[in-house]
């Protein structure tokens, strides 16, 4: 068993100093088969990297604030209690569209799934 407050878990500065990445659990958890972790994207932070995940299922969750989920090219908004279901090869980027923090459950199976940046095929 593992118990863990999101004020306690590590944080991870997200790329670009978008905001913070609460690791809550991951490997280093003792989870070798899952990634869970809350960002919390500031305000007019702009857009993350455009990428996928080879072998990963991802989804998001949205706590708090608004923001737009950009999957294969096309924007959804989503808000509180949305829920997205990526699967791998889904060519993915996320971003605050509010005034407040935005805060997004981000979880991935497997924990240890790749990272591929397609910066020229943003739309």
């Amino acid at each position: 068993m593992f118990k863990i407050n999101f004020e306690d878990a590590p944080t991870k500065e997200l790329r670009g100093g978008r905001g913070l990445s609460h690791r809550l659990i991951n490997p280093e958890t003792g989870c070798a088969y899952l990634d869970f972790h809350i960002n919390v994207l500031k305000p007019g932070s702009g857009i993350g990297p455009y990428h996928y995940h080879s072998n990963a299922d991802n989804i998001y969750m949205v706590l708090k604030g608004r923001g737009v989920v950009t999957v294969d090219g096309v924007g959804h908004d989503v808000g509180p209690s949305d829920v997205m279901l990526l699967s791998p090869e889904e060519r993915h980027d996320v971003r605050n569209a509010g005034s407040e923090p935005f805060h997004v459950v981000e979880i991935k199976a497997p924990a240890d799934s790749d990272f591929i940046i397609v910066e020229d095929e943003r739309p």
